[in-house]
């Protein structure tokens, strides 16, 4: 049996390649934000951010209620996040929307 979401997620991929010299920047940013994320305790939002085998390119995983706001948005240390990724970028970041079919302790 799969865990399912019993409200509408929309749910997005994030991928991004980072100069790097600019490695530990993203790292202290992204802390940043997942301290201010336990003190806030969003509801409804699910995220995580992983680094690839590469060592420079991430991936942020990112569910929020379909037709809800963003709540990372409203974070001081999220907006100085999304800051700095525009001048850590190696390239361009991509984005793409998920279909979830099943879940199990993920989402």
């Amino acid at each position: 049996m799969h865990d399912t979401q019993t409200q509408p997620m929309t749910t997005v991929l994030i991928r991004a390649e980072v100069a790097p010299e600019h490695v530990a920047d993203v790292e202290a940013a992204a802390a940043d934000v997942f301290t201010a994320l336990e003190a806030a305790k969003p509801e409804g939002l699910q995220y995580a951010a992983m680094r690839l085998d590469d060592g420079v390119t991430y991936v942020i995983l990112l569910s929020t209620p379909e037709g809800g706001k963003n709540p990372l948005l409203s974070l001081p240390e999220y907006q100085q996040f999304v800051k700095g990724l525009r001048e850590w970028l190696a390239g361009r970041s991509t984005t793409e929307t998920l279909t979830l079919l099943g879940s199990y302790r993920l989402f």
